[in-house]
């Protein structure tokens, strides 16, 4: 994959590469098919590798344990998914080579 070279995102447009892109009705389907489950739409599972199953991913959050210093407007998703947060999710493991 090489190194980081500044040159190769030199000029990218981020505004045509959205984060977040509007949800579709297949999403929400899903979502009310979770509601119908009992599933809690203020919980939120951690999936990923080494990055993310270490305590510090996140939990602080969860725990109540954190300064959001310049980023107080991320207080409203702290909020939202309060405890589970800190929730150690079977989803997230270390990878192996």
């Amino acid at each position: 994959m090489g190194g980081y070279d500044p040159a190769r995102i030199e000029g990218i447009n981020l505004q045509d590469y959205p984060v977040v892109a509007q949800s579709t009705g297949r999403a929400r389907n899903i979502y009310l098919v979770g509601r119908s489950l009992g599933n809690n739409p203020h919980a939120m599972a951690k999936v990923g590798d080494c990055s993310s199953e270490h305590w510090y991913f996140l939990s602080p959050f969860g725990w109540g344990k954190y300064n959001l210093g310049s980023y107080t407007n991320l207080q409203r998703v702290v909020d939202w998914f309060g405890e589970s947060l800190a929730v150690e999710s079977e989803a997230r493991i270390t990878g192996s080579t």
